[in-house]
């Protein structure tokens, strides 16, 4: 409607390039979070280590 894509392009795009750019980065970081909790090093590289505690 507006003419910034034309119809052919539309009919060829993957769902996720039709979605505006805050959604995009919302869905980029829950998938990022998905692989990360299913390293077997996650709890090593997310753990917080305040200095002097041992």
């Amino acid at each position: 409607m507006t003419g910034i894509i034309n119809p052919e392009e539309v009919a060829s795009m993957d769902p996720k390039d039709m979605t505006d750019d805050k959604l995009k980065l919302e869905r980029e970081q829950k998938e990022k979070d998905i692989i990360d909790s299913k390293r077997s090093d996650f709890m090593i590289a997310n753990m917080k280590v305040k200095e002097g505690i041992f």
